[in-house]
């Protein structure tokens, strides 16, 4: 499950955004991604419907500059 919303981000921090594959990311790869962040790492749903990975990606840039 997501964080049901994204914090504000801090333009000091380097960020990153990982968008996945439209059936999402798998147990694995969210377990690779947090080890790798060492607990760093938001996980957000942009919602139920699936979105296409290019579309996925826009709406995830709107909801980290607003």
């Amino acid at each position: 499950d997501g964080d049901p919303e994204l914090k504000p981000l801090n333009e000091n921090v380097e960020t990153t955004l990982l968008v996945g594959p439209e059936g999402g990311f798998s147990a694995r790869e969210i377990e690779l991604i947090k080890a790798y962040s060492r607990g760093q790492v938001y996980l957000l749903k942009l919602g139920k419907t699936r979105l296409r990975a290019k579309t996925a990606a826009i709406i995830a840039l709107g909801k980290c500059l607003h």
